[in-house]
């Protein structure tokens, strides 16, 4: 029976338990980390041929394909070359800083949108914590749940040093009037449970929402009025009093952080803006180059992940290069087009993915946009 009535909308309590569907958590709170750390690395269900699915019935049928589905919206973290060397580098550093005092050395990633940023951070965060809840189980075991070693956070649009603080505090639950709350006041808060649940890092992803793009002159100096210049110390002493105070690593993710000027420290043209850069390695995610054996390895590692009953193996590493050209490069891009084509495969009951199938779905606006010049090469059909 459908609802008729606005008096079934509900404004308290907790929402309806759905079988077969997991509840979207808030993942910038401790209860949605959590449920990121302990989600499987991978949904992938144990393969049936065609022959053995016949003797199933309809109901065996259908959860086999739910798993399928499940398995192909939330495929494996795929460890690149270049992700590889984030995760060592970050865990080194992460490692090293562990037993230090004061003021450590963190980082920031940051590159083009739909390039994995988010994927990555969460990983170090997966990987740093495990780690560190190995590391140092607390003497009575009924109180590891009290234990957060890492906090991650998303940055909204137009985000202020005050909202900033607000984000790492509600993580952790806190639940005050933000109107009434001064950022300070938040800062306290931050503190306090910072050392209650010896949070060792903060990850902080969207961090170019901090502050707007700036122009540069010939010289690379930024063009900005007095109030912009102003804005932006403000921001990078409070990135500065926050590292400082809390003694904690800070990794933070953005799109193309270096137009932000938030981690400009030792760059001749713009000392005056960062005091927290100079603490800060970057790694950058490039993509990967047209015709590159690591986008063939990108290409293959998804392909094998497929779980369709007739897809023949290699017919995506042979299209590697239109893929290309469909997602320019995203890694982002790309599982979201491939996870499009398994669940088409599936419904359509082909169960392959191959170029006919590719062409007729649309990608994320970015890709579609890059796809338009070069769509003219695969007009004729498939390319040999």
């Amino acid at each position: 029976m459908q609802p008729t009535s606005r008096s079934f909308l509900m404004t308290k309590g907790a929402p309806p338990t759905l079988r077969g569907l997991s509840s979207r958590l808030n993942p910038h709170t401790v209860e949605g980390w959590r449920h990121i750390m302990n989600e499987p690395r991978s949904y992938a269900p144990e393969r049936a041929t065609p022959d053995e699915r016949a003797q199933w019935t309809e109901a065996e049928r259908q959860a086999y394909d739910f798993a399928r589905t499940r398995h192909h919206s939330n495929m494996p973290v795929i460890l690149t070359p270049e992700v590889r060397r984030i995760l060592r580098d970050t865990r080194l550093q992460l490692q090293a800083n562990v037993h230090s005092y004061g003021t450590v050395c963190g980082a920031v990633i940051t590159g083009p949108a739909t390039y994995g940023k988010t994927t990555l951070l969460e990983e170090i965060g997966r990987q740093y914590e495990t780690w560190f809840r190995t590391q140092f189980p607390p003497e009575n075991p009924d109180e590891a749940a009290l234990v957060i070693p890492v906090v991650k956070v998303g940055l909204p649009e137009k985000a202020t040093t005050k909202s900033l603080n607000i984000a790492i505090a509600e993580f952790y639950g806190a639940a005050l009037s933000r109107r009434q709350t001064t950022r300070d006041e938040y800062q306290e808060i931050i503190r306090a449970r910072v050392a209650a649940h010896h949070t060792r890092l903060i990850i902080i992803d969207d961090i170019h929402y901090l502050n707007r793009k700036a122009r540069r002159n010939k010289q690379g100096q930024r063009l900005l009025n007095d109030q912009e210049l102003a804005a932006l110390i403000s921001i990078n002493n409070h990135l500065k009093s926050l590292a400082d105070e809390l003694g904690v690593t800070f990794i933070f993710g953005g799109i193309n952080v270096e137009d932000t000027g938030l981690f400009d420290e030792g760059n001749r043209t713009d000392t005056v803006f960062s005091q927290i850069g100079g603490r800060m390695a970057r790694h950058d995610l490039t993509g990967f180059p047209h015709g590159s054996d690591e986008w063939k390895e990108v290409v293959r590692s998804f392909e094998n992940e497929l779980c369709l009953d007739h897809h023949v193996p290699g017919t995506l590493e042979r299209l590697a290069n239109y893929l290309h050209h469909r997602t320019n490069g995203s890694i982002g891009s790309l599982k979201n087009l491939l996870k499009l084509a398994a669940l088409r495969a599936m419904i359509m009951e082909t169960e392959r993915v191959d170029f006919t199938l590719l062409q007729k779905l649309k990608s994320d606006r970015n890709a579609e946009e890059n796809f338009q010049r070069h769509d003219s090469l695969y007009q004729a059909g498939e390319p040999s």
